[in-house]
């Protein structure tokens, strides 16, 4: 399974960055890379808000659709969601994906946060691909931050 870590340093608080993270408004900011498509539209599935267990109904920029549970939620510390029920192609390489937010303050006040993407493959046969797709998830992972690092100063 290909596991992709990135670290990003913010000027807010970890608080101020959980809540732009867990906000629905906020996921836009997520704008791809390459053939990894961007957020155009999120809703709660059921309504419901946020909370653990509540599912995400997210849009991209290319028509797909996938669907993200809150796994875990620790304001200004944790964040962790599972997106599945990705559409084609990514449903024929791609089973689920975690995506995980460690966030911490840094002694300015500022925070640092580490941020960890593991693609669970479909199938053994997946992996040398996803081993290349890796490299776009990445790019976009590396572009999302840096936009986050202007919105927060």
């Amino acid at each position: 399974m290909p596991t992709i870590i990135r670290h990003a340093q913010f000027a807010a608080p970890p608080e101020v960055v959980w809540d732009h993270l867990a906000d629905l408004g906020s996921m836009t900011s997520f704008v791809g890379w390459g053939p990894v498509p961007g957020i155009v539209d999120v809703r709660w599935e059921n309504d419901d808000g946020f909370r653990v267990a509540a599912i995400r109904l997210v849009t991209n920029s290319d028509g797909s659709r996938h669907r993200e549970e809150i796994l875990a939620a620790e304001r200004g510390k944790l964040l962790a969601d599972r997106i599945f029920g990705l559409g084609k192609p990514g449903s024929w390489l791609i089973a689920e994906i975690l995506d995980t937010f460690e966030l911490s303050e840094r002694a300015d006040g500022g925070t640092t946060m580490k941020r960890t993407f593991d693609i669970r493959p479909r199938s053994a046969l997946a992996v040398p691909l996803l081993a290349v797709a890796a490299v776009a998830f990445g790019k976009a992972m590396d572009r999302h931050h840096a936009g986050l690092v202007v919105a927060f100063g």
